[in-house]
């Protein structure tokens, strides 16, 4: 084991949020409902209709800034489509922390609920966090530290507000929320290593899976 264990440490998280579940159900319609012999009425998908910016008030602005603690670094993270990408953090030892705050909000015509967060595993493995040394950085030590990077993801929604739902990359959750017309939610992924982490000899990088938000309507 090197004994000159420092401030010698970069860890470079990588981290794809892709918010999906637009695979939208209308639990509260059949797919076509008919009301007469004559006359059928068939939701529209397109009435169900969700923006994710980087504003509570801008659904234009198609970046996130982060906001950076105890000397880490990080890139704007990117929206896009349904899927915010290159959320990303530097940290060079523990007690440095990076967040990115993006905002959903529901311009159709149907009442969204949140219904489940699922931290997917990284693809091709079976874990959705993986630490791997970097050259002649010991693993063993890598593992350790490892241990205290952590990804959390907060959901809330101001009509609530303080009321919020806070989840780590441990499992996949149920949670029902609602979003109204008009109103818009707030989510909010950290990448922190934590104060009391371990230190490894060396750089190594850490790689999360896709965090996915499922939503639906049931109107």
């Amino acid at each position: 084991m090197k004994n000159d264990r420092k401030i010698k440490i970069l860890s470079i998280v990588a981290l794809v949020l892709a918010i999906t579940g637009m695979s939208l159900g209308f639990a509260a319609f059949s797919s076509t409902l008919t009301i007469s012999s004559s006359a059928t009425v068939t939701p529209n998908s397109d009435d169900f209709k969700f923006i994710f910016s980087g504003s509570s008030t801008d659904t234009t602005i198609l970046s996130i800034v982060p906001v950076v603690t105890g000397g880490a670094t990080a890139n704007n993270a990117v929206v896009s489509d349904n899927s915010v990408t290159g959320l990303n953090a530097s940290f060079t030892e523990p007690g440095q922390s990076v967040s990115f705050t993006g905002y959903g909000h529901n311009v159709g015509k149907y009442v969204t609920y949140f219904t489940r967060v699922n931290f997917n595993n990284i693809p091709g493995e079976t874990v959705n966090k993986k630490c791997v040394a970097v050259g002649d950085t010991t693993q063993s030590l890598v593992d350790a530290a490892c241990e205290s990077i952590i990804l959390t993801y907060i959901t809330s929604i101001p009509r609530y507000y303080p009321a919020e739902g806070t989840f780590t990359n441990s499992s996949s959750i149920s949670y029902y929320n609602d979003v109204q017309v008009g109103e818009y939610s707030v989510g909010e992924v950290i990448i922190e290593y934590k104060s009391d982490g371990a230190r490894a000899d060396g750089p190594f990088n850490v790689q999360f899976g896709d965090i996915e938000i499922i939503m639906r309507s049931y109107n």
